[in-house]
């Protein structure tokens, strides 16, 4: 069993390697289970260039050499992660690790590995798939066509206060919320639009990728917030068929933020659009 000091090293040495920052917690609980201590000898070559890949390790004290075709280029310290790229890519090891000092790190096995990655991959694309259903700008596509802006967006995530968009910038990503909320404010060029929050569902940044001018307002982060964002390339390949109904929402928002028309019912407010 692992002591409370091991766990959290382990925890963060994960933390800090992109390919496990979307592991959730159960999945990173089997990631820890499933780790050996393994020892290491002063000059014991851990991994050896061209050898098949079978373990991913974490160093939790020592230091090693990394060679490639015996020159040494580089060095790995406490907390640092390696042997991922063999397991990922079913290649021969690209590199020789060889222990400088009496070192100690952590052993994940290749079965394990590729398990909770793919198991973690499959997870995300159901709940990213789940999250866009919920979307009403998209409640009118099929679920294959739902498929395929699952695999195209890029989840985000942004903290309480984190700019999302600054105003005036170039816009080239457009965003749908699948958990918290932001705010939209300054919005415009006069004091006649109202600020306005938006939450799980809701989305924004289309109005740049349509008309091609800066950003319109300021979004802030309220809460912890995760975005599912899409960019200009992939918003007008998959979302293109949707234009007349963007425009039409995104005139409704326009519509909503200023004051003097905020009370108006939705059949008023259609009215108001077919008049432009």
């Amino acid at each position: 069993k692992k002591t409370q000091a091991q766990t959290v090293s382990i925890k963060k040495a994960l933390s800090e390697n992109f390919i496990f920052s979307g592991l959730n917690d159960n999945e990173m609980n089997t990631l820890l289970l499933a780790m050996d201590i393994v020892n290491v000898s002063a000059g014991e070559n851990i991994i050896t260039q061209g050898q098949e890949g079978d373990y991913f390790y974490i160093v939790e004290r020592g230091t090693f050499t990394v060679l490639v075709n015996k020159a040494p280029v580089g060095q790995i310290t406490d907390g640092k992660t390696f042997g991922e790229l063999a397991l990922l890519y079913n290649q021969p090891r690209a590199a020789t690790i060889r222990a400088d000092t009496t070192a100690q790190v952590y052993s994940l096995d290749r079965e394990t590995f590729r398990y909770t990655l793919a198991h973690s991959s499959a997870n995300r694309l159901a709940e990213t798939q789940n999250a866009l259903q919920k979307v009403n700008l998209l409640s009118n596509l099929t679920a294959a066509q739902i498929a395929k802006v699952s695999e195209a967006v890029e989840l985000v995530s942004y903290n309480p206060g984190d700019t999302i968009i600054k105003k005036d910038s170039e816009g080239n990503i457009f965003y749908m919320i699948k958990e918290g909320v932001v705010k939209v404010s300054d919005v415009g060029s006069s004091s006649q639009f109202a600020d306005h929050k938006l939450r799980a569902g809701d989305y924004f940044g289309e109005r740049a990728l349509i008309t091609g001018e800066p950003r319109a307002a300021n979004v802030i982060a309220e809460t912890k917030v995760v975005l599912m964002a899409l960019d200009r390339l992939d918003f007008n390949s998959l979302l293109g068929p949707l234009k007349e109904l963007i425009d039409h929402n995104m005139n409704m928002r326009v519509l909503e933020s200023i004051k003097i028309f905020a009370k108006l019912s939705i059949d008023e407010k259609k009215r108001v659009i077919k008049e432009f």
